[in-house]
């Protein structure tokens, strides 16, 4: 079967727009899951890297004089 493309040339900006089609995934589909993951570990590392590699910074720039 030959697959029929349509090109739409009359589109509007999505604010012009009467509706908007939303995606909407629930707690167990593998984005979320994913999203959530990675989230989770940006914070942990984020507090990581302030907490125990400030002081690495702090006196690597004292030692060099900035």
């Amino acid at each position: 079967m030959k697959s029929q493309i349509f090109l739409d040339y009359n589109l509007k900006l999505p604010s012009e727009e009467d509706f908007e089609i939303v995606e909407v995934k629930g707690a167990g589909h593998p984005d979320t899951l994913a999203d959530d993951l990675a989230e989770e570990l940006s914070c942990n590392y984020s507090l990581y890297t302030k907490k125990d590699l400030a002081q690495y910074y702090i006196i690597t720039l004292i030692k060099w004089d900035y």
